[in-house]
């Protein structure tokens, strides 16, 4: 397996580069599932 480390400042780039992407989708959907989304998301990033 190849694990590709991505420094804090170029992580920090790509998630604002994504971000009217992601606003977008989430418009579409109820709340209550972006908010589950996101805790899944913080929960499994901690591994």
């Amino acid at each position: 397996m190849l694990y590709n480390d991505v420094p804090p400042a170029e992580l920090a780039k790509m998630r604002a580069e994504v971000r009217p992407v992601y606003d977008k989708f989430s418009a579409a959907y109820d709340p209550a599932i972006v908010t589950l989304f996101k805790s899944e998301l913080e929960r499994v990033s901690k591994f």
